[in-house]
């Protein structure tokens, strides 16, 4: 069996969860563990390959997130813009 290192904070709070469900520590952990292992691609070229997609596939999935920014602009400090240029998306590239 494996063992993972993990700060004592971190399993205190873990201890005080499994005993308020009934378990173990190892049982919780070993439970979320298992759940995140299955969420996790099998084949890492998947999730590292890029997905290939049309010119207006991708020009509308770039405004469809100029647009979300924009519909977030209250979250932002006053007089930010959004500046998609190809300047801003390179700025102190190449210096």
């Amino acid at each position: 069996m494996t063992t993972i290192a993990i700060p004592d904070e971190t399993y205190q709070r873990l201890a005080a969860l499994a005993t308020a469900r009934n378990l173990t520590p190892d049982a919780l952990a070993t439970a979320a563990l298992d759940q995140l292992a299955q969420q996790a691609p099998t084949d890492r070229r998947a999730a590292t390959t890029p997905v290939k997609l049309s010119d207006d596939e991708w020009k509308a999935q770039f405004d469809a997130l100029t647009q979300l920014i924009r519909s977030r602009s209250d979250r932002y400090p006053p007089g930010f813009k959004l500046d998609v240029s190809r300047e801003a998306m390179y700025e102190g590239c190449g210096e």
